[in-house]
């Protein structure tokens, strides 16, 4: 994870000066800002700005805040995971108090429709599974489950 750390008088007085930062490098989000801090010393009180991120999800990370939750994602395909959640759900469906990777994994049930409908046909006798239709059993499906586009990740809508 990477985040682009400025100011915004720095980018009023028409520079991009600033650095990278890993959050990860520090234990929560204080410390992080203590960092940027650091990093924007030689301003009174400056008003950080993060001009880009990498590896950060949107949903957890503004032009001027960056949400605690942050801390909870240890790698790009966690990082992935709680983005397409979030876009499957909303930011505000993501609880304050709980670990949004694990909230996100337990909603997640399979990585492509097929395997999500033969979970369900599988207890059928194979002689009977040339009369299902899977687009079917797919558009049934949905009805309980939402795909994220981008990524293909399934979720349960009643997890």
């Amino acid at each position: 994870m990477q985040v682009y750390v400025s100011t915004y008088a720095k980018y009023s007085a028409g520079t991009l000066a600033g650095d990278w930062i890993d959050p990860t490098e520090f234990d929560d989000k204080e410390q992080f800002y203590l960092a940027c801090h650091k990093l924007h010393a030689n301003e009174v009180d400056p008003e950080l700005m993060f001009q880009d991120h990498e590896g950060v999800p949107d949903c957890l990370i503004g032009e001027s805040w960056i949400d605690g939750r942050v801390w909870d994602i240890e790698n790009d395909e966690e990082a992935e995971l709680v983005d397409a959640y979030a876009d499957c759900f909303g930011i505000d469906h993501l609880p304050k108090n709980e670990n949004i990777v694990e909230i996100a994994n337990s909603a997640r049930v399979a990585i492509e429709w097929d395997d999500l409908i033969d979970s369900f046909i599988e207890d059928c006798p194979e002689h009977l599974r040339a009369y299902i239709d899977d687009e079917l059993v797919k558009r049934d499906l949905e009805c309980s489950y939402i795909e994220h586009e981008e990524t293909g990740f399934i979720f349960d809508r009643n997890h």
